[in-house]
């Protein structure tokens, strides 16, 4: 994680970055700093963390979980509904335990799923065709000390945009934050790429045979 940082500090950077932070910077995101420019970060902080996070898979907050069976029949159409997981931002793919995602290829599913409002309760469910099926996530993270470097650097870039819209600031200052948010995001993917070493191998797959048999075959020994 970002260590000796939280949210107050990187939205003083988003101020500091459209020319307001060094000479007004905010001491709390909540009703004990009431001034224009604590204010204007409660409103926005908490939609653009989540829109930050939901950019793409960040490895600080990739997880997996067994999915439990809700109590409530399958919708018409699938075979299992599952409940979300708690701590769950956004669902990448579900799959069978033992399956090892390409993070960065959300083409690499195999089975097919979908989320759904829950028809018995609120929240949502995922529902799939996948018997004993498991969750493969981006945990939902609202503190910036459980992030990293190149998050904090690109949600301040984000918050500072949004924030100059809001504050009034010059043109030119949040216009600036826009590309600069674009290109923190695009060196975010690029690390991530890099964090990562060999090739990704899937267990054999179960497949029909010219004797209408079922066989097993690996990928990587046709």
């Amino acid at each position: 994680g970002v260590s000796g940082v939280d949210n107050v500090d990187c939205c003083n950077l988003a101020l500091s970055r459209i020319g307001f932070g060094t000479q007004r910077p905010i001491s709390a995101l909540d009703s004990t700093d009431n001034t224009e420019h604590a204010q204007a970060c409660v409103r926005v902080f908490p939609l653009i963390f989540r829109m930050v996070m939901e950019e793409f898979a960040w490895p600080f907050a990739r997880a997996s979980a067994a999915l439990a069976l809700t109590s409530a029949d399958a919708p018409s159409g699938w075979a299992y509904s599952y409940a979300m997981p708690a701590d769950a931002a956004s669902v990448l793919f579900v799959e069978y335990d033992g399956f090892v995602p390409d993070w960065l290829n959300l083409n690499d599913h195999r089975n097919r799923w979908e989320v759904m409002a829950d028809p018995s309760a609120s929240g949502q469910i995922i529902c799939t065709d996948q018997v004993d099926a498991w969750a493969f996530y981006v945990k939902d993270i609202t503190e910036v000390q459980f992030t990293n470097g190149l998050f904090f650097d690109a949600l301040a870039w984000r918050l500072a945009g949004e924030l100059g819209l809001g504050l009034k600031a010059e043109a030119k200052m949040y216009e600036k934050a826009v590309v600069y948010y674009n290109q923190a995001i695009e060196t975010a993917i690029s690390k991530a790429k890099n964090q990562r070493g060999g090739t990704i191998r899937q267990p054999a797959e179960t497949v029909v045979a010219h004797g209408g048999g079922l066989v097993q075959r690996d990928p990587w020994n046709p």
